[in-house]
């Protein structure tokens, strides 16, 4: 007996690391009440790469004018640094720090990169928490970034994202004067005012001084509260079409929606289906370019696809005098197809080369960041699939899913009836 315990424990100590390693996960909040989810692994110890994600519950569908979150954080990467003429990140780049942020239409989030070595984190944060708190918004700039920038509501996307979720969208898409009528004060006042709907705080890598991090996270946030997390938006019930007379069809967009992600292995189903959707859109397209994108919010998931046409998939070549239809849907069989199409062999070979990825990305930092804040739910008693259900499950998620499994996931998950196109033709 005493033999058989010793080899079972060589045995254990010898074994390799699971290429699905389960992380660590701490829950706590600031005196705020704004939850924080940190996210470790033992394999990062020793390592300086610390990802820090706050998340506000403001999206563009909030926004009283039209494109004032997008102006309220493309302002905040310049110089709101006092008596600074250089943009935020250029002074963080010292201390090997750097901001991004991202808006959709329900949410946004700042997202952060740190070096966690002590050295390298205070000095972070002595440019961090002042000016997280009170942004100096200059009024040159400001004129300036008026002047030059591009609208978001002028893209296909914003359009997209209008008929999708029409109720979250009650500005028309016709507000040029609306932006321009932004002014500083607006700038300004918005800002206070996403300080106050923060719904939670994710961090990924590792931390030496947690009680220290604590506080930095406290003194970040004084100025801010915590908000709930909204309830998911209304999805457009019927399709829609939107078009121009013409029988070539120059351009094509789309989006749709997809019920609530409940488990690992629904998020990995579609992990599967979009690279295959892809190819299935290029397919019918003859594209001389296309793009398809995921957007994933924990309330909400949808795709976007862009696609740029050499030849009209509309029109039969070989019958050139055929009428064409003025209400034909370019994407509609696709996705109904696409659905039902992916064979067996297709599948098994795409779940393998997922499993290497996977494998790959667990390993980051900026991964399971992602996964916390933007992908999975952060308290236990939401309905959806958690941070924690997530880590738990998703090693033997990966490797047991089922071809079977697979369809009958991708059939509830996407909702056909969501499609909305936009059509350029001529």
């Amino acid at each position: 007996m005493i033999f058989i315990s010793l080899m079972v424990l060589v045995l254990n100590l010898t074994a390799p690391p699971s290429k699905y390693p389960e992380a660590h996960i701490e829950y706590w909040q600031t005196d705020k009440q704004i939850p924080i989810t940190w996210v470790y692994q033992n394999t990062w110890q020793g390592t300086n790469k610390l990802e820090l994600r706050i998340r506000f519950n403001h999206g563009r569908k909030d926004d009283s004018k039209l494109g004032l979150t997008d102006a309220v954080f493309s302002l905040l990467m310049l110089d709101t640094l006092p008596l600074s003429t250089s943009s935020i990140n250029q002074r963080l780049s010292d201390v090997t720090t750097q901001l991004t942020y991202h808006v959709s239409n329900e949410e946004s989030e700042l997202a952060i990169t740190l070096n966690s070595e002590p050295n390298f984190l205070s000095a972070s944060m002595e440019i961090l928490i002042p000016w997280f708190n009170n942004p100096d918004f200059k009024n040159r700039t400001f004129h300036h970034w008026q002047q030059g920038h591009i609208p978001y509501y002028l893209s296909n996307k914003a359009q997209l994202e209008q008929k999708l979720f029409p109720q979250a969208n009650n500005l028309p898409l016709d507000g040029v004067l609306d932006e321009y009528s932004l002014t500083l004060q607006d700038i300004q006042q918005h800002y206070q005012t996403l300080l106050g709907q923060i719904d939670k705080i994710s961090l990924a890598g590792n931390i030496n001084g947690v009680q220290e991090m604590q506080t930095y996270l406290a003194q970040l946030t004084k100025n801010a509260a915590y908000s709930e997390t909204p309830a998911p938006m209304n999805i457009a019930p019927r399709i829609g079409l939107q078009t121009q007379v013409g029988p070539q069809l120059l351009q094509s967009h789309g989006a749709f929606a997809f019920n609530q992600v409940n488990n690992a292995k629904e998020w990995i189903s579609l992990q599967l289906w979009l690279p295959y959707y892809l190819s299935q859109l290029k397919q019918a397209s003859a594209p001389s370019y296309v793009q398809l994108h995921f957007e994933s919010s924990p309330q909400q998931k949808w795709a976007w696809w862009s696609i740029q046409h050499e030849q009209s998939p509309l029109l039969d070549a070989s019958k050139p005098e055929a009428k064409y239809q003025q209400d034909e849907y370019f994407s509609r069989s696709v996705l109904d197809e696409s659905i039902t199409s992916f064979s067996q062999d297709a599948f098994e070979q795409s779940l393998t080369r997922y499993q290497e990825r996977l494998a790959n990305y667990t390993q980051s930092p900026s991964w399971w960041a992602r996964m916390a804040s933007q992908e999975t739910l952060a308290l236990e008693e939401q309905e959806g699939l958690t941070v924690g259900q997530w880590n738990e499950t998703y090693g033997d998620a990966v490797k047991d899913l089922s071809f079977k499994e697979f369809n009958a996931n991708i059939r509830r998950l996407i909702m056909t009836s969501s499609l909305q196109e936009l059509q350029q033709r001529q």
